[in-house]
């Protein structure tokens, strides 16, 4: 056959196979999306039903007691406060045989046209619940938020789709014709253009594309970090052409395995999808959320005219974010820190914006938790030196340069050596020895705070261990940091270390907890603690008085011992508000049966005056001051107590 008679053959045959794949192809691109809406409505159902069915089991038991009321306020009060649980409905009704009462939400503006309001149905229907006397709550949702969901993610995948083929067509188009070019170029240019071609065609084949599916994170709906990779870039981009600043906005959940493991991991889960519900509802055509991992989201504010509006912006989104969550049909308080950057103008990456956002968020922990921290260029220097130096602590453990020293506690009024305090020392090859307060809050926020306490567990009992053995048998207090005392395992891992030391009875432990870590999860910590005490183990709580102390907290709290905060003691001679601090936790302890002592005796009349109070146990700089193990036992058979003590001892019978 002639060369152009096989040309217009080929042409007829490619254009066909063209069309034909083009056909194919666009029916497998819009398969996907009528599964997508087919899942992304029974799903946005499924939700509905079951947050409705949490939120009205959670009213069941609110709202009856106040529908006694004669009045309308708090039963109303109650509904409002309901409503933004669940951003879906638009209003919540209560009927009964005395009164109607309904909270309403402002409406959703829709973001999407009419026609696919009418396309895609949602199959949802007023939730309503019965209580006794024959009233009813009516929960009554609206889709336009599940629609407006399901169309900007179509919107995005669409366009995915539409680049993707457009892609592939100017593939199949450059397949096509080069069979053609080379039979009519046949006899010119011979095997070194055809070799080429074929060259050319290979480097001119499109990298392979992510899947339109591959942009959203499966368990919240939002867009991941390779959708957000995208989307940064453009906002930066029009954040420099419009001269307006862009906020990266960085929310990380406190504490968030925690809830994992005391309410499982599907509560956990839970609360992700409801903090991404209430990020999808911040968000609008200017601001852009997305799901970094795990428990770590990120908003984009874009088009605000200042800083002020970005910190206002900042403030009513964390507020929003700090709502009570439903867990199991119960309310759960999460609380979050968010990291904020702002590019102003300048050269600035999208990775520089993200990382500094990221050390926000960490300075935000560092003071507090529960709270933002815009970034700031000069503290960025600090969060450098603070993660070299987490790292030097590490080091440390691994290289064995922490020890312990011990404080002797002392019963002054009969003058015996009652027990000793480890305290724990880091020395430095170049700052010399250093105190906890030096290093500790480093990492007490890491998992290495968790493995320095066991570590330090293991060194106290093994110094207890070889005391024993020379017949020197003093109770060791040991502190416990939060992160440590609240992992569920704390119980199981005591255990184990002390079966490592057969020789220390568990009742030579005492184990001494910050009163504020123990207010964080009261019953936790309850529980914890009879554990520990059916093991034969003492706890005080540390620096009483300094926290947010209470009656009802000390009654749940099955303590043994109170610590007297040394601030206090150590002013009570020269300050009378101290004074009668330091009265009145001595008191209180003798009303609960606890024993008291007294950090801070730095004199002996600190100690007379203690003892005129009621407290005869106390450690301090003026009974001795921390000290090697090696240097214990010479110093215990050296004491000798004040004979002011034994004067005052003797006046107080």
């Amino acid at each position: 056959m002639p060369v152009s008679g096989k040309t217009k053959y080929l042409s007829m045959r490619m254009g066909r196979y063209s069309r034909l794949l083009i056909a194919i192809l666009v029916a497998l691109c819009a398969f996907p999306y009528v599964l997508l809406c087919q899942t992304q409505v029974a799903g946005a159902d499924a939700l509905f039903q079951r947050e409705a069915r949490q939120l009205g089991n959670y009213l069941a038991a609110t709202l009856p007691p106040l529908s006694t009321a004669s009045e309308s306020a708090p039963l109303n009060a109650m509904l409002a406060a309901a409503l933004p649980l669940n951003r879906d409905l638009v209003s919540i009704a209560w009927d009964s045989r005395e009164r109607h009462l309904e909270a309403s939400a402002p409406a959703t503006p829709a973001r999407y046209p009419a026609w696919f309001g009418r396309l895609v149905k949602l199959h949802r229907g007023d939730a309503s619940f019965a209580f006794a006397g024959g009233a009813t709550l009516t929960l009554s949702p609206s889709p336009t938020r599940p629609l407006n969901r399901l169309w900007d993610m179509l919107v995005a995948q669409a366009a995915v789709g539409a680049l993707l083929i457009g892609l592939l067509i100017s593939l199949l188009a450059g397949l096509f014709s080069s069979p053609i070019a080379l039979l009519r170029r046949k006899r010119r240019v011979g095997r070194r253009l055809a070799l080429r071609a074929s060259a050319m065609e290979a480097q001119a084949e499109p990298a392979p594309q992510t899947p339109a599916c591959g942009q959203f994170d499966a368990l919240t709906g939002l867009p991941n970090r390779a959708a957000l990779s995208a989307r940064f870039e453009q906002a930066l981009a029009q954040a420099r052409e419009r001269r307006l600043p862009l906020a990266v906005c960085l929310f990380d959940m406190d504490y968030f395995q925690h809830i994992n493991e005391r309410h499982g991991p599907e509560c956990g889960d839970d609360i992700l999808a409801q903090v991404a519900q209430r990020l999808r509802g911040h968000a609008d055509g200017r601001h852009y959320a997305a799901r970094l991992g795990a428990d770590e989201f990120v908003v984009l504010l874009s088009g605000q005219a200042d800083v002020a509006a970005i910190e206002g912006g900042v403030a009513q989104l964390l507020a929003e974010l700090q709502l009570p969550y439903l867990c199991d049909a119960a309310p759960l308080t999460v609380s979050l820190s968010a990291g904020v950057a702002i590019y102003s103008g300048g050269d600035c990456s999208t990775e520089t914006l993200l990382r500094h956002a990221d050390h926000a968020v960490y300075q935000a922990k560092l003071t507090g938790r529960s709270r933002a921290h815009f970034f700031d260029a000069s503290l960025d220097r600090d969060v450098r030196t603070h993660h070299n130096q987490r790292t030097e602590v590490r080091l440390a453990l691994r290289c064995d340069q922490l020890c312990l020293y011990y404080q002797p506690k002392v019963n002054m009024r009969s003058g015996r050596v009652v027990g000793m305090e480890a305290l724990l020392r880091w020395r430095n090859p170049r700052r010399g020895v250093l105190e906890p307060a030096q290093f500790l809050p480093l990492v007490e926020h890491t998992d290495l705070i968790i493995d320095i306490g066991e570590w330090v567990l293991r060194q106290a009992l093994r110094q207890m261990q070889l005391w024993g053995r020379a017949g020197r048998h003093w109770v060791v207090s040991v502190n416990i940091a939060a992160r440590h005392f609240q992992r569920p395992d704390f119980v199981a891992r005591l255990k184990a270390i002390l079966a490592d030391y057969p020789g220390v009875a568990p009742s030579m432990l005492e184990l001494e907890i910050l009163e504020s870590s123990a207010l964080d999860d009261i019953e936790h910590v309850r529980r914890v603690m009879r554990a520990c005490q059916a093991l034969g183990i003492a706890f005080a709580l540390d620096d009483f008085g300094t926290g947010y102390s209470s009656l009802s907290y000390l009654k749940r709290l099955p303590a043994d011992i109170l610590k007297i905060d040394q601030s206090f003691v150590r002013n009570m001679l020269v300050n009378q508000d101290d004074l009668h601090l330091v009265s009145a936790v001595i008191n209180l302890a003798n009303s609960f049966k606890l024993s008291v002592i007294a950090e801070g005796v730095e004199s002996v009349a600190h100690g007379a005056r203690l003892m005129q109070l009621g407290c005869d146990l106390a450690q301090g700089y003026g009974i001795a001051r921390p000290m090697p193990a090696d240097a214990v036992p010479r110093w215990v058979e050296e004491f000798i107590p004040a004979p002011a003590w034994q004067t005052g001892a003797l006046s107080l019978v």
